[in-house]
């Protein structure tokens, strides 16, 4: 949820379908239209953890 924007420092680019999430110095970027290619039907959870 919102939280989780605000603690990555999500930047969320509709038009390109982009999300790029910021921590440490460090950034990743998310391309949504590639994510949706590989989508499957089973449903799947997923986390980000940064570990020292």
């Amino acid at each position: 949820g919102r939280p989780f924007l605000a603690t990555g420092r999500a930047l969320i680019d509709v038009e390109m379908g982009e999300l790029m999430l910021r921590t440490n110095g460090e950034q990743i970027m998310f391309n949504v239209f590639e994510a949706m290619k590989w989508h499957d039907e089973d449903p799947e959870c997923f986390r980000v953890e940064v570990v020292d």
